[in-house]
Protein backbone atom coordinates (compact mmCIF):
# COMPACT_ATOMS: atom_id res chain seq x y z
CA UNK A 1 0.00 0.00 0.00
CA UNK A 2 1.69 3.14 -0.66
CA UNK A 3 0.57 6.27 0.97
CA UNK A 4 -0.38 9.57 -0.01
CA UNK A 5 3.12 11.60 1.07
CA UNK A 6 5.03 11.70 -2.15
CA UNK A 7 7.75 14.12 -2.62
CA UNK A 8 10.31 15.08 -6.03
CA UNK A 9 13.75 15.65 -5.49
CA UNK A 10 16.49 17.37 -7.93
CA UNK A 11 19.39 14.90 -8.46
CA UNK A 12 22.13 15.73 -10.84
CA UNK A 13 19.04 17.48 -13.24
CA UNK A 14 17.26 14.61 -12.72
CA UNK A 15 13.68 14.73 -10.92
CA UNK A 16 13.07 11.63 -8.98
CA UNK A 17 9.78 11.02 -7.22
CA UNK A 18 10.26 9.45 -3.85
CA UNK A 19 7.07 7.29 -2.39
CA UNK A 20 6.95 5.52 1.24
CA UNK A 21 5.41 2.15 0.84
CA UNK A 22 4.69 0.37 4.24
CA UNK A 23 7.28 -2.77 4.21
CA UNK A 24 5.78 -6.47 4.04
CA UNK A 25 7.14 -9.63 5.56
CA UNK A 26 8.00 -9.84 1.93
CA UNK A 27 10.22 -6.66 1.82
CA UNK A 28 12.54 -7.73 4.62
CA UNK A 29 15.26 -9.22 2.64
CA UNK A 30 15.42 -6.36 0.84
CA UNK A 31 15.48 -3.92 3.78
CA UNK A 32 18.35 -6.42 5.68
CA UNK A 33 20.50 -6.42 2.45
CA UNK A 34 20.50 -2.06 2.49
CA UNK A 35 21.26 -2.86 6.75
CA UNK A 36 23.45 -4.97 6.03
CA UNK A 37 25.83 -3.34 3.73
CA UNK A 38 26.21 -0.53 6.58
CA UNK A 39 26.84 -3.04 9.29
CA UNK A 40 29.79 -3.88 6.91
CA UNK A 41 31.15 -0.23 5.64
CA UNK A 42 30.24 1.95 8.09
CA UNK A 43 29.75 2.57 11.87
CA UNK A 44 26.09 2.99 11.82
CA UNK A 45 24.38 -0.15 13.13
CA UNK A 46 27.11 -0.85 15.72
CA UNK A 47 27.45 -4.22 14.18
CA UNK A 48 30.60 -5.57 12.24
CA UNK A 49 28.57 -8.46 10.51
CA UNK A 50 25.24 -8.95 8.82
CA UNK A 51 22.57 -9.03 11.32
CA UNK A 52 20.50 -12.76 11.46
CA UNK A 53 17.18 -12.58 9.38
CA UNK A 54 15.24 -13.42 12.40
CA UNK A 55 16.88 -10.51 14.29
CA UNK A 56 16.08 -8.63 12.29
CA UNK A 57 12.57 -9.50 11.52
CA UNK A 58 12.27 -8.57 15.58
CA UNK A 59 13.94 -5.48 14.40
CA UNK A 60 10.83 -4.23 12.18
CA UNK A 61 7.19 -4.68 13.14
CA UNK A 62 5.31 -4.80 9.70
CA UNK A 63 2.22 -5.12 11.87
CA UNK A 64 2.50 -1.91 13.98
CA UNK A 65 0.18 1.13 12.98
CA UNK A 66 2.03 3.17 15.92
CA UNK A 67 6.02 2.15 15.06
CA UNK A 68 5.73 1.94 11.19
CA UNK A 69 8.52 1.12 8.75
CA UNK A 70 8.68 1.72 5.04
CA UNK A 71 10.13 1.28 1.92
CA UNK A 72 11.54 4.38 0.36
CA UNK A 73 11.14 3.78 -3.87
CA UNK A 74 11.47 5.32 -7.06
CA UNK A 75 9.36 3.66 -8.94
CA UNK A 76 10.36 -0.21 -8.69
CA UNK A 77 13.37 0.31 -7.04
CA UNK A 78 13.88 0.24 -3.41
CA UNK A 79 16.60 3.37 -2.56
CA UNK A 80 16.32 2.60 0.86
CA UNK A 81 13.92 2.23 4.28
CA UNK A 82 12.88 3.90 7.46
CA UNK A 83 11.00 3.58 9.98
CA UNK A 84 9.83 4.65 13.72
CA UNK A 85 10.43 1.84 16.68
CA UNK A 86 10.07 2.21 20.41
CA UNK A 87 12.67 3.98 22.52
CA UNK A 88 12.02 2.05 25.70
CA UNK A 89 9.32 0.32 27.06
CA UNK A 90 8.42 2.15 30.35
CA UNK A 91 5.18 3.83 30.13
CA UNK A 92 6.84 7.42 30.64
CA UNK A 93 8.18 7.11 27.05
CA UNK A 94 4.82 6.26 25.22
CA UNK A 95 5.50 9.32 23.44
CA UNK A 96 8.56 8.91 22.38
CA UNK A 97 10.68 6.99 19.18
CA UNK A 98 13.24 6.09 18.15
CA UNK A 99 13.77 6.99 14.26
CA UNK A 100 15.52 4.72 11.60
CA UNK A 101 16.87 5.63 8.25
CA UNK A 102 19.01 3.65 6.09
CA UNK A 103 19.81 4.42 2.19
CA UNK A 104 21.43 2.00 -0.39
CA UNK A 105 24.73 4.03 -1.00
CA UNK A 106 24.42 5.37 -4.25
CA UNK A 107 21.12 7.48 -2.89
CA UNK A 108 23.28 9.00 0.25
CA UNK A 109 24.04 12.80 0.28
CA UNK A 110 21.19 13.38 -2.27
CA UNK A 111 18.58 15.05 0.45
CA UNK A 112 16.20 11.24 0.79
CA UNK A 113 17.51 10.64 4.04
CA UNK A 114 15.90 14.63 4.83
CA UNK A 115 12.90 13.71 2.95
CA UNK A 116 12.42 10.64 5.00
CA UNK A 117 12.69 11.79 7.96
CA UNK A 118 9.96 14.83 7.57
CA UNK A 119 7.38 12.18 6.58
CA UNK A 120 8.64 10.40 9.80
CA UNK A 121 8.13 13.13 12.01
CA UNK A 122 4.31 13.34 10.03
CA UNK A 123 3.93 9.82 10.87
CA UNK A 124 4.62 10.56 14.48
CA UNK A 125 2.41 13.59 14.62
CA UNK A 126 -0.39 11.14 13.39
CA UNK A 127 0.63 8.11 16.38
CA UNK A 128 0.71 11.40 19.08
CA UNK A 129 4.53 10.40 19.40
CA UNK A 130 5.85 13.70 20.57
CA UNK A 131 9.94 12.83 20.84
CA UNK A 132 11.96 11.76 18.63
CA UNK A 133 15.32 9.94 18.98
CA UNK A 134 18.00 9.24 16.37
CA UNK A 135 21.54 7.93 17.16
CA UNK A 136 23.56 8.87 14.21
CA UNK A 137 27.21 7.77 14.52
CA UNK A 138 30.46 11.06 14.30
CA UNK A 139 31.31 9.61 10.81
CA UNK A 140 27.78 10.33 9.09
CA UNK A 141 28.33 14.12 8.65
CA UNK A 142 25.74 14.51 6.41
CA UNK A 143 23.25 13.09 8.77
CA UNK A 144 24.62 15.24 11.58
CA UNK A 145 23.15 18.68 9.97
Amino acid sequence: MAFPFVSRVFTSLRRIRIRFVRIQDSDLPIARQIYDYHSLHSTATFRQEPVPPEEFRQSLDTTSSRYPSFLIREDADSMGYCGLNRYHYRNACDRSAKVTVYLKPEYTGKAIGKIALGYLEAQARQSGIRVLIAIITGENVVSRK
